[in-house]
């Protein structure tokens, strides 16, 4: 017979330590919104592990163009396992918002910090057929407004060097520069 022994000690925890945090972090409801641009009203809310038809369905018509730019590679269609990795998030420190218009998305704005929130990544894709009206610097303005990842000392984003679509544009860099984010470009050929 083997006998053992333990001993464990429970506190509070304090400064920064994350073990106050649930495993899973609910939904944050208190996130959602309306919005008005441009004369027209969308919706701006978290992602939900059951939007993964809506994401799959997005990814599809997107252009090969933009697919490549968002995922840096082709891809046929999203599987179940990625969509389902890019759905599932646990709300503490990664986000994704969708921007709505009724039941069609029009982009995505995901923002992932590292454990301690010194850096996180952020990213975005607007549907093709929707480009250029300031859809992406919208969903830029909602990852930034989020106090703990916004709190993150730098950002930044991978872009492909071949193209010039990927360069932010000044007034989204004046929003990540207003939030107080450092940025540092990531290129990959």
């Amino acid at each position: 017979m083997i006998a053992l022994d333990a001993r464990i000690v429970v506190r509070k925890p304090t400064g920064r330590e994350r073990a106050a945090r649930f495993a899973i972090r609910p939904y944050p409801v208190e996130l959602e919104c309306e919005v008005t641009h441009r004369d027209e009203r969308f919706f701006i809310r978290p992602i939900r592990p059951d939007d993964e038809p809506l994401i799959q369905a997005f990814t599809k018509r997107l252009t090969p163009e933009d697919v490549r730019m968002r995922f840096f590679g082709p891809l046929r269609e999203l599987s179940h396992e990625m969509a389902a990795r890019l759905t599932q998030i646990d709300y503490d420190r990664e986000m994704a918002f969708l921007l709505l218009d009724g039941k069609e998305l029009l982009g995505v704005g995901r923002l992932a910090a590292d454990p301690d929130f010194e850096q996180a990544e952020f990213a975005l894709v607007v549907a093709s057929d929707r480009q250029g009206h300031g859809y992406g610097r919208l969903l830029l303005s909602t990852c930034c407004t989020m106090p703990r990842r916004a709190a993150s000392r730098v950002w930044w984003a991978m872009c492909c060097a071949r193209t010039t679509r990927c360069s932010i544009s000044p007034s989204a860099w004046a929003l990540c520069v207003k939030a107080g984010a450092r940025a540092s470009p990531t290129f990959v050929w």
